[in-house]
């Protein structure tokens, strides 16, 4: 209690039920009943005030642990009712205010009070709160009878599993082993008696690996487990791999390696040793035995035994390695180590020994002759003598190479060869003569060799080589043959002859006839063809000068009929054409007389036409007003023998001058399109009626230029829409006047001139220069493409037609090419450019 005034003193009435401390007015309470008691406060010992003070009781002592760990409840009581709970320090520790259940929160001490209501009277503890281990960290699945070790971070603890017989763990390490399957609970306890609990699980393990434990490298064996749900895995895949899901073991290298089945679903694993043995060295000795012989065996490889397949065909002894064929046929010899098992096997080949050989002693050179023998499979060879011969391997056919001896062997394998010497003779030297003969016509053969025999089918021979042919339906050879039976053959064709020539036998010099032969397919001919010509194909003969022939119509065979011919000794006729006046004067509405001279023509008659079909009259002379142009034609047939030619034609072409001037047209080589300035232009003048020397002149926009006084007018010196043309004045001879022609006018659309002309183009950056050219010409600039590729060049005509092929490579990005055409042509040109980044087309003109 307190006051303003200072200096007095505290006392109370009742010691005790309140206690008041004289200086301080500290009042407390005393007893355990409510009661009261009046506090004075006394200043000099004579003046006082005074306050009652009312004292309730005090709720009774709390009672529970005083301590707890982090993250744990405990629980707090007081017999005193109808009080309420707190924490004097709620981040140490709370707790419920009606239930007085709290629960540590971190280390540390906070003070639990429990109030009574109306009087806050309350009573007190400290509660001490103890830090508790973290989590347990570690794996918590376990395979029976491995060991994993558990940990935590806070130190000091000890470890305990709730159930050592599903799993162990070493209380000062954490090392937890699986004991069986099943769950335990492993704790780890602070000294404070704080812990952290998890739970692991304990799995089984797969059964025992099944299996052989070795193998020999480059054979294979499967390993089983009988529980299922595993993958298998090697663990050196040098020495052997193993399938993961088939257990199949290939065995690769010498040495040790372990083989493991895992189960999929929780790691549990069984394990194998597995070992890899070499096996022995490769087994030296024949793969072929003869039936009847031995043959000795070795391997490098000590402690092994030797033993067959099939003994029936071949034998081996198990310690010796001497083997004997016993059968024709095939068994497997094998060498086993005893200490492995590992093993190396042959095969072995039993063959029969062959029989001798059969067949003809003797061949012709270049002929065959074929031998045989009664065992198969065997191969046939040749050492030559004297002479050589050839032999198929597998067939035993023969041939001669050069005459004399030589031996034929015959070889089946292992066993020992057969033979026969072959004598080779000589081939009479081929028949000389000619290859056909004509029905019933004769032709002689012959050969240099002496003391052959002629014989022939399908024809006739004689002793001296005389073949006579007989009929064409059957094939014919002559056959020329030595003592030896050695010969030489050829065929010889028998062909008809055609049939009788049919026709006159004579003609006039200038004249034809017509002469056949009812044999089709042949060509006719004449001994002297410059006295009579025969056409080849058509029987047409031709009489030439005066004399005697020979014609013949001869076959593809060669086979003939002839017939003798006569060319009659001519009489020359011609004939001449004038006119009056000369055609060089004729004029316009001029009449114009033609006039024929002949000469051994005997009585002629003439025929005039006019373009060949209008019918203008008969005689020997004509009168009509001509047109310019007109084509007049008199046909002049003789009427004596052998007038040669007996029907003459002469044309006579009337040229008649107008009373015109000339008609002058021109054209150009280019077309009325655009142009580039520079390029060559070349115009031609038409002109009409010009007379026989007309004179020109050509202008450019009116202007007369200079020495351009010819029909052809050729520049390259122009500018845009320049207009060009040319005039012309005649000197026709029946012109009543000087008469001049003016052409149409060409009108030049140039564009001025540009270094290239692109057809079609790309992101390359090229130019062409100069254009136009004389054939060379640059290619420069800049590629779109980031390499340096090779570009192909390509120069076609207007007609498509491929004039220079070429390749340049450009450097960083530049091309620069020169180029010379092999040409000596006018014209324009395409050049076609190939690059990684596209192609480009440029047009341009070469003017020589």
């Amino acid at each position: 209690l307190t006051d303003p005034v200072a200096g007095g003193v505290w006392s109370s009435s009742n010691t005790a039920v309140a206690t008041v401390g004289s200086l301080t007015g500290v009042v407390s309470g005393l007893g355990t009943a409510t009661a009261t008691a009046t506090i004075s406060y006394t200043i000099g010992g004579l003046c006082y005030v005074t306050a009652t003070v009312t004292v309730n009781p005090s709720p009774l002592p709390v009672s529970g642990a005083a301590t707890v760990c982090a993250g744990v409840t405990t629980s707090f009581s007081d017999a005193s009712a109808g009080g309420t709970w707190s924490s004097g320090n709620t981040g140490v520790a709370i707790i419920g205010s009606g239930t007085g259940i709290a629960v540590g929160i971190v280390g540390g001490t906070t003070t639990i009070s429990y109030v009574l209501p109306v009087t806050g009277c309350s009573a007190t503890v400290v509660l001490t709160v103890n830090t508790s281990p973290v989590a347990i960290s570690g794996n918590h699945s376990l395979c029976m009878g491995l060991s994993t070790p558990l940990s935590d971070v806070t130190p000091g603890g000890t470890w305990s599993s709730s159930d050592p017989t599903v799993a162990t763990i070493v209380s000062g390490s954490g090392l937890a082993t699986g004991v069986n399957n099943g769950t335990s609970t492993i704790t780890y306890t602070l000294p404070t008696g704080c812990t952290a609990i998890t739970e692991v699980t304990v799995n089984p393990v797969p059964g025992t690996i099944n299996g052989t434990t070795n193998g020999c490298i480059g054979f294979t064996t499967t390993l089983t487990d009988a529980t299922p749900g595993g993958t298998w895995s090697s663990s050196a895949t040098g020495i052997a791999t193993i399938g993961s899901s088939t257990g199949v073991v290939n065995a690769l290298s010498a040495g040790n390696t372990t083989m493991t089945y895992t189960l999929l679903s929780t790691g549990c694993y069984s394990t194998m040793l597995f070992t890899v043995n070499p096996p022995p060295a490769v087994i030296i000795g024949s793969s072929y035995i003869c039936a009847g012989s031995s043959s000795i065996y070795n391997d490098a490889s000590p402690g092994g035994t030797w033993s067959s397949s099939n003994s029936a065909i071949v034998s081996i002894g198990s310690s010796s390695g001497v083997a004997v064929g016993n059968a024709t046929g095939t068994a497997d010899i094998t060498y086993t180590l005893a200490s492995t098992t590992c093993y190396r096997t042959l095969a072995i080949t039993v063959t029969t020994p062959p029989t001798p050989v059969s067949g003809s002693g003797t061949v012709c050179n270049s002929y065959t002759t074929t031998l045989s023998d009664g065992t198969p499979g065997g191969i046939w060879s040749t050492t030559a003598g004297s002479g050589s011969v050839s032999v198929g391997s597998t067939s035993g056919i023969v041939t001669g190479l050069s005459t004399g001896t030589a031996i034929v062997s015959y070889t089946t394998f292992a066993c020992p060869q057969v033979f026969r010497v072959i004598t080779i003779n000589p081939l009479p030297a081929p028949i000389t003569g000619p290859g056909s003969v004509c029905a019933g016509s004769t032709v002689t053969l012959s050969d240099i060799t002496p003391g052959g025999t002629w014989s022939a089918t399908g024809a006739t021979v004689s002793s001296t080589g005389v073949v006579t042919g007989l009929t064409v339906s059957v094939p014919a050879s002559v056959t020329y043959t030595l003592p030896t039976g050695c010969y030489q053959q050829v065929p010889v064709s028998v062909s008809p002859v055609p049939d009788t020539i049919r026709g006159t036998d004579t003609v006039c010099p200038g004249s034809f006839v017509i002469l056949t032969d009812l044999t089709p397919g042949g060509v006719w001919s004449s001994s002297d063809g410059t006295v009579a010509e025969a056409i080849a194909m058509t029987g047409q003969v031709n009489g030439l000068t005066a004399g005697t022939v020979t014609l013949s119509y001869t076959l593809v065979s060669g086979c003939a009929a002839t017939m003798s011919f006569r060319v009659l000794t001519p009489l020359p006729a011609w004939l001449k054409v004038s006119t009056s006046p000369l055609d060089s004067a004729l004029c316009h509405n001029t009449p114009v007389t033609l006039s024929t001279t002949d000469s051994n023509a005997g009585a002629p008659t003439f025929v005039w036409k006019l373009f060949g079909t209008i019918y203008m009259g008969t005689g020997p002379t004509l009168t009509y007003n001509p047109q310019h142009g007109d084509f007049i034609t008199v046909t002049m047939t003789t009427h004596s023998v052998c007038a040669s030619p007996a029907v003459i034609a002469k044309d006579v072409v009337l040229n008649v001058w107008p009373e015109v001037g000339p008609i002058v047209d021109i054209s150009c080589t280019q077309a009325d399109t655009i142009s580039y300035i520079g390029e060559v232009y070349t115009f031609y003048s038409v002109v009409t009626y010009g007379g026989p020397a007309p004179l020109y002149q050509w202008y450019i926009n009116n202007v007369a230029v200079a020495g351009a006084n010819a029909p052809v007018f050729t520049t390259h010196i122009y500018n845009d829409n320049d207009t060009i043309y040319c005039k012309v004045t005649g000197n026709s001879p029946c012109d009543t006047g000087s008469f001049i022609g003016y052409s149409n006018t060409k009108v030049v659309y140039g564009l001025g001139f540009l270094a290239v002309d692109k057809v079609a183009g790309t992101a390359n950056d090229l130019t062409l220069f100069p254009n136009p050219n004389n054939g060379a010409f640059v290619l420069n600039g800049t590629l779109g493409n980031s390499t340096d590729t090779e570009v192909a060049l390509e120069v076609v005509d207007m007609l498509g037609r491929t004039v220079y092929t070429g390749t340049t490579t450009p450097q960083s990005g530049k091309l620069h090419a020169e180029i010379k055409l092999n040409t000596e042509a006018s014209g324009n040109y395409l050049l076609r450019v190939h690059t990684e980044s596209g192609n480009e087309t440029f047009h341009f003109v070469v003017g020589k």
